[in-house]
């Protein structure tokens, strides 16, 4: 089991050489409450080093030499040079709006983004033109998305709206829609996103339908779609995946209950959760290729991994790892990252059940934190993991609190240092939605970018590292912290803290 564990945090021999820079965004953090606190928003370190760093602002601002003006809760992404230390430019997202995925191309002329917002927002540009979108008010909270591209000096080129609908055939009597953008991956000239949603979703002039469950009253159920769209113009979109759970027996959550991506020059992979049967659709807007995949029982889960290129795609069936609790289904199983590197696909989030990448690794609780290496050609497992806190810890079986995964990868080292509070009760699932740490990482695998959440925003820490030695023994390790035998999140949150204060 020690072995696994170094697998999962094969840590980084950071540099002494670190730096941090303060985020003072938001004026009054006892005015938040759940997943409007001030969290730590994503960040990533493009091929020339400058570190693009995303976080919220509720308030006047200034960010390097530029004023952001907000409207309710803002987004902001800055340009951040690592020579200097210093922001280059910075733009806002100016309504109640959220970015959660950002990535770079390999040439670093461009970034990415996709978010979410409650109503209106105002996409900021450096040239100083400020784009508008507008979505729903139908249903609860910040539940639109948007899909944005930036050149390396902050000029916007173009963005694109996805709104959640809800189908006319039904009357709703509570409006549960909502739009969960997942990942952002980039492929022989398209942006991929992957989505989770609600009741249905418009995206320009074209509209998809979600599976409708009625058994507990008129509510949506969960389903996934992958969308591309044309690095040229945003604009142009295509639905290339849609999955979603059996009308007649779409109850509480079966079908699909995440999905998430990544990519290389093979293609795109795609990891989905699912529970009983699902359908998957590879289709544009006015085709149809649809395939079903079933688990026996209605609370069998499994996992799916798809491969999707240009003109083809394959999927492969992994086998089922038992049934999972009614009230539970759609925040116990998730995929929270993965990321192909050379041959090998990395995979890590929260898992209730066994794992399907390893029937034999086992949760000790309702939710633990995975990780997994498998063969990106075969899908065999080179090894897989979890971790967690103790069922010693959690002395109340009503109330248990686990962590949530944020990951990321330099070189072939695996690096996990986020959480989230997350929240297990006979009485359903919550979580906050603040994640402590997010990480970002250069593509060449020497700069460390960790964003923490502070009392007042969020502070940036950046370090240059070198890739840990994969063939060091476990035991006697020094990033074993406490000396359990186990380098946990713990250990690793302690051991850059000690960098960065120089010690």
């Amino acid at each position: 089991m020690k072995k696994l564990f170094l697998s999962l945090f094969l840590l980084p021999a950071l540099c002494a050489q670190a730096w941090t820079y303060d985020f003072p965004t938001v004026e009054d953090p006892m005015t938040y409450v759940g997943k409007y606190a001030p969290v730590a928003a994503p960040s990533v370190v493009s091929p020339d080093g400058t570190i693009y760093q995303t976080g919220l602002y509720d308030q006047m601002v200034m960010i390097g030499d530029d004023l952001l003006e907000n409207i309710a809760t803002s987004a902001y992404i800055t340009a951040i040079d690592t020579m200097t230390r210093a922001p280059k430019w910075s733009v806002g997202i100016q309504g109640a709006a959220h970015i959660t995925q950002i990535i770079s191309d390999e040439m670093g002329d461009f970034i990415y983004i996709a978010g979410t917002f409650a109503d209106d927002i105002m996409v900021g540009s450096t040239d100083g033109n400020l784009w508008p979108f507008t979505g729903t008010t139908e249903s609860h909270e910040q539940v639109n998305v948007f899909v944005a591209k930036y050149s390396k000096d902050g000029e916007l080129f173009g963005a694109v709206l996805i709104v959640p609908i809800k189908n006319p055939k039904y009357q709703f009597t509570d409006n549960d829609l909502s739009i969960t953008p997942t990942a952002l991956a980039l492929y022989n000239d398209r942006l991929y996103l992957s989505m989770s949603y609600k009741g249905g979703y418009k995206v320009m002039n074209n509209e998809q339908y979600g599976t409708i469950q009625t058994a507990q009253g008129i509510y949506n159920s969960l389903c996934g779609a992958v969308l591309s769209f044309s690095t040229q113009n945003i604009v142009t979109v295509d639905r290339v995946l849609e999955v979603q759970g059996d009308q007649k027996s779409s109850n509480a959550g079966l079908g699909p209950n995440s999905i998430c991506l990544t990519s290389s020059e093979k293609g795109v992979e795609v990891g989905i959760f699912t529970t009983g049967t699902v359908s998957l659709n590879f289709a544009t807007w006015n085709k149809t290729d649809e395939e079903s995949y079933t688990y026996n029982g209605e609370e069998e889960a499994g996992c799916l991994l798809v491969k999707l290129t240009s003109d083809t795609h394959a999927v492969k069936q992994l086998p089922a790892v038992g049934t999972r609790d009614y009230a539970y289904t759609y925040t116990r199983n998730v995929i929270k990252s993965m990321q192909r590197v050379g041959d090998k696909l990395y995979l890590s989030g929260n898992i209730a059940t066994a794992l399907p990448f390893d029937g034999t690794v086992v949760p000790d609780l309702w939710t633990d934190q995975f990780a997994a290496c498998l063969d990106a050609e075969t899908y065999k497992t080179k090894w897989a993991t979890i971790t967690g806190a103790l069922r010693d810890d959690m002395p109340n079986m009503n109330a248990k609190y686990r962590e949530v995964v944020d990951a990321a990868l330099a070189g072939n080292d695996y690096i996990v240092v986020g959480t989230t509070n997350f929240s297990v009760s006979n009485k359903g699932v919550a979580s906050d939605y603040s994640s402590d740490y997010c990480l970002g990482v250069s593509a060449a695998g020497t700069t460390l970018a960790l964003t923490t959440k502070t009392d007042t925003g969020s502070q940036l820490a950046v370090s240059s590292f070198a890739p840990a030695d994969d063939d060091d023994p476990v035991e006697d390790n020094p990033y074993d912290i406490d000396g359990d035998g186990i380098i946990s999140i713990s250990d690793i949150t302690e051991l850059i803290n000690i960098y960065l204060n120089g010690e």
